[in-house]
């Protein structure tokens, strides 16, 4: 196989990650075309120019995927980790079918004849390799929710990013400089300590990464119990305040009905009610430990604690667990829209002389539904709260809503609404949920 067509397939394997691992999680619609456009280029450049001088193109193309993720999703350890798993899956589906078939050829332990031969079958085994590396790698991140932990993290690791990126590009740079015949006969063994390292790097980047995303989710988790804790806490002491007031409230009760004081005793019995409320209200946490994500899990209980600081009741309405799997766009995205309406709704909320929010969250008809609703004393008209930079609030710049929509429209099979209805403003979203 000599070296163009060697280049061309490493850029159509640049181009397979890009589409099935990057896209919608790592790269955008248009950012996806744009790599996509440039990989072509690559392969122009391939035939006219020749596969020596295009080698030298997949530096550019690594930095342009380097600076999309951050641009999109602003974490520089997602770009680098990208950038790792992406030369894993290519080198890893390479180095076992073809490598040492091409050195062996390159140093005439077996003929070229023998190699032609062998060569339609190295290739159907690297694209074997290269969707099942693809496959363990999509699963893996989802079982352990590793590009959410990551896109969460507060600490930006800027500086080790970009020094892991600049070592691999190097190094990558180096190997396929090396992988020329011309060059291959007199450094093999160089090769292969690169591609060693190359590997080993990927393999304990992704380790580290690995233990960042399981002590991320442990944080989450205890965060979320000591709130609920205290919650519990708050309430057995209240609780046991009133326990221990109880008979001199139903004495204090009595003498107002033993003297015909109705009056009275109805404001009296409306206080009682008013107080009882801080320890038999709902219970929000019960509700929300059924949404099995922690960054979900964190919006909520922020929300509800806004809430309760401005004196903003709120009803949560979520019946059934709901996980990772279940969210069928990126997650940053459902995060971000399920966060502007709740904003929205708390906003609009404070407005409003007697404010009630209710959030729900459930499966319905195979999909996941939200909505959120806010009750408000004046109409809405729909149209004009849709349109980009239109505000009632003051210093506010009116994109939220324009936001949301723009977001869900990305994905197929996505649906949204804005309706008014008995006093209350609702705003919801549908996800389709996976196909079984």
């Amino acid at each position: 196989m000599d070296i163009s067509l060697l280049a061309l397939l490493f850029t159509l394997n640049y181009l397979e990650v890009c589409w099935f691992v990057g896209y919608k999680k790592y790269f955008s619609f248009n950012q996806t075309i744009f790599l996509t456009s440039f990989i072509i280029f690559q392969v122009l450049m391939n035939y006219l120019i020749g596969g020596k001088i295009s080698i030298y193109l997949f530096a550019p193309f690594m930095i342009i995927q380097f600076f999309f993720i951050i641009y999109s999703l602003k974490s520089w350890t997602l770009a680098a980790l990208y950038t790792l798993l992406q030369n894993t899956i290519v080198i890893g589906s390479w180095a076992i079918p073809w490598d040492p078939a091409y050195i062996l050829s390159t140093t005439d332990v077996i003929s070229y004849q023998q190699l032609d031969f062998y060569r339609p079958i190295a290739i159907i085994l690297q694209q074997i390799l290269l969707f099942t590396f693809i496959v363990i790698a999509k699963k893996i991140s989802i079982r352990y929710n590793i590009f959410t932990s990551i896109s969460h993290l507060q600490k930006r690791y800027v500086l080790q990013s970009i020094l892991c990126f600049i070592l691999l590009v190097s190094l990558t740079a180096i190997r396929q400089i090396i992988l020329q015949a011309d060059f291959l006969k007199f450094r093999i063994e160089q090769y292969f300590f690169l591609t060693i390292i190359l590997l080993s790097l990927s393999s304990i980047f992704c380790y580290i990464v690995y233990m960042i995303s399981h002590s991320y989710q442990q944080q989450q988790q205890v965060s979320f119990l000591a709130k609920k804790l205290t919650q519990e806490t708050e309430k057995i002491s209240l609780a046991n305040e009133f326990k221990h007031d109880y008979r001199n409230i139903l004495l204090s009760l009595n003498t107002y009905l033993n003297e015909n004081q109705i009056d009275e005793a109805k404001k009296y019995l409306s206080s009682i009610t008013e107080y009882s409320n801080t320890f038999i209200e709902a219970d929000y946490f019960s509700q929300i430990s059924t949404i099995n994500i922690p960054p979900v899990q964190g919006i909520l209980i922020t929300f509800s604690e806004n809430c309760l600081k401005n004196n903003v009741p709120i009803q949560f309405l979520i019946s059934q667990n709901i996980s990772y799997l279940d969210i069928t766009i990126n997650l940053l995205d459902f995060i971000r829209c399920l966060s502007i309406l709740l904003d929205n709704a708390l906003e609009a909320s404070l407005e409003v002389t007697n404010p009630l929010i209710k959030v729900t969250i459930e499966q319905r008809d195979h999909s996941i539904f939200v909505e959120v609703k806010n009750r408000t004393d004046h109409s809405i008209s729909i149209e004009k709260i849709l349109k980009n930079n239109f505000t009632t609030k003051k210093d506010h710049q009116g994109k939220g809503l324009h936001i949301f929509i723009k977001l869900l429209k990305q994905y197929r099979k996505t649906s949204y609404s804005f309706t008014q209805e008995n006093n209350f403003f609702a705003a919801k979203f549908a996800l389709p949920q996976k196909e079984e």
